[in-house]
């Protein structure tokens, strides 16, 4: 990352590093996929995402700029992972949400919540996402993350040709 000026970017990278430090961990297993549906549920999830968010901020140091964009996704995500996820998996064709690496998974994920609930322009998050998939996945990541994004894209109307 760079020292001064934030990049877009570095959000971006940081909050897809969180997110599978956080689905890797033994908490996510049971918590943030799909049982939030209760405001009970998703206060242990804010929580706990909180508390280990502060421990990821203290082993990585980045801007208060990035930190504040990794916390707005994180909460954006708690809130509404059940249909984020949901989305993922209509356009999962003979494959399951479990089985993406965590990686593709969480790229995808983060783009949608900047489409679908931050209103970042598509075109931007499916680049942005693009972009993540061809430094952190593999060379096959990139046409699959491209289609799933595109596809959701146009099923909800948000393209602009």
């Amino acid at each position: 990352m760079t020292a001064g000026k934030l990049r877009p970017r570095d959000g971006r990278e940081m909050c897809l590093k969180f997110f599978f430090a956080y689905e890797f961990s033994k908490y996510h297993q049971s918590n943030l996929s799909g049982s939030n549906t209760n405001d009970e549920s998703s206060n242990e999830v804010i929580f706990e995402m909180s508390r280990k968010l502060e421990a990821f901020k203290n082993a990585f140091k980045a801007s208060n700029e990035v930190w504040d964009f990794v916390k707005k996704v994180t909460l954006v995500f708690i809130e509404n992972s059940v249909s984020i996820d949901e989305q993922l998996t209509s356009q999962l064709k003979n494959w399951k949400l479990e089985r993406l690496s965590y990686t593709d998974k969480n790229i995808l994920r983060i783009a949608l919540c900047e489409i679908l609930h931050l209103d970042l322009n598509p075109k931007i998050a499916i680049n942005e996402a693009l972009e993540l998939s061809k430094i952190y996945s593999s060379s096959d990541s990139f046409s699959f993350i491209n289609g799933v994004l595109d596809s959701i894209v146009q099923e909800k109307g948000l393209k602009d040709d």
